[in-house]
């Protein structure tokens, strides 16, 4: 039971690594075109505008409920250390 136990929260702890590296990456994308299009190098319409601000809120919730995730696996294991 422990090796099944210890097995699926790595798994989980991994996913939500990865989820973090996902988040960074798309965070940094939108970000460079919402600079290119408050320095006018390329015109966006409003609904495209929109469009980047739902997704980055989105990627904001996803990393917050990574955060906790690996957060809620790594309490229990420090309380269990100390």
């Amino acid at each position: 039971m422990r090796k099944q136990f210890k097995g699926k929260y790595s798994k989980l702890a991994q996913v939500s690594r990865n989820s973090l590296v996902f988040v960074e990456y798309f965070q940094n994308a939108i970000n460079e075109k919402i600079e290119k299009v408050k320095k006018n190098k390329t015109p966006h319409s409003i609904e495209d505008m929109n469009r980047l601000i739902t997704c980055s809120q989105k990627i904001q919730r996803l990393a917050e409920q990574a955060n906790v995730t690996l957060t809620n696996l790594e309490n229990p294991l420090m309380s269990l250390i100390e």
